[in-house]
C-alpha cells in the first residue's frame, strides 16, 4: 500500500510527500477503497449516501490504478502519466459529491496541512497518511 500512497500523493494531489516506501501493496482494491472511505468518512463527516458514492469513486480509482500498473509495468513513466490522470478524474468526481466545506477540508488534508492532519490523526490507521491513496 505504501508504494501506491507515494504514487497517488504525487499525482493525485500534485504535491510531494515524503514517504519511506518499500513494500508493494498486496491488498485488494476493495480493501484499499474501504480503508480510504472509512478515513474520509471520519475526517470529512460523510453521511451514508455520500459514503456509498465515495466508496464507489475510490474503488473505481483503485481498480484502474491496478489495471494501469499491470498493463504498463515495463514503462514506469507511462504508469505515472496514466495514474496521474486517474487521480485528476477522481478528484473531479469527489468535488462534485462533497459539500463546499467537505471539499475545502479534503483539499487541506490532501495538501498536508499539518494542524488539520494532527486533528484528524485518529481517523487513520497508524501507517496511513491523509487520503493515503
Amino acid at each position: 500500500m505504501k508504494s501506491y500512497l507515494f504514487v497517488v500523493f504525487i499525482f493525485l494531489f500534485g504535491h510531494n510527500y515524503s514517504h519511506a516506501q518499500s513494500s508493494k501493496d498486496t491488498s485488494s482494491p476493495v480493501a484499499r477503497a474501504t480503508d480510504l472511505t472509512t478515513s474520509m468518512t471520519c475526517e470529512l463527516g460523510l453521511d451514508e449516501p455520500q459514503q456509498d458514492v465515495v466508496q464507489a469513486i475510490n474503488l473505481e480509482a483503485y481498480q484502474e490504478i491496478d489495471r494501469v500498473a499491470k498493463t504498463y509495468a515495463s514503462n514506469p513513466k507511462r504508469v505515472d502519466e496514466e495514474q496521474g490522470q486517474i487521480e485528476k478524474d477522481r478528484n473531479i468526481k469527489l468535488k462534485n459529491n462533497l459539500s463546499p466545506r467537505q471539499w475545502a477540508t479534503y483539499e487541506k488534508l490532501s495538501n498536508g496541512q499539518s494542524s488539520l492532519l494532527n486533528l484528524t490523526k485518529a481517523c487513520r490507521k497508524p501507517d496511513q497518511d491523509a487520503y493515503g491513496f
